[in-house]
């Protein structure tokens, strides 16, 4: 829980990196003690 903003960075050059195979479906956000962000495949 303390380091949040690492995590949401971390969520966010991992969905740069795939950019090109991959689009955020829904950005990085706390669910419980838990960060989630969802992709999905471009077409």
């Amino acid at each position: 829980m303390a380091h949040i903003d690492s995590s949401k960075h971390i969520l966010e050059d991992f969905a740069e990196k795939l950019s090109d195979i991959a689009v955020v479906e829904k950005a990085p956000k706390m669910e419980g003690r838990s960060m989630m962000m969802f992709l999905t495949e471009k077409r």
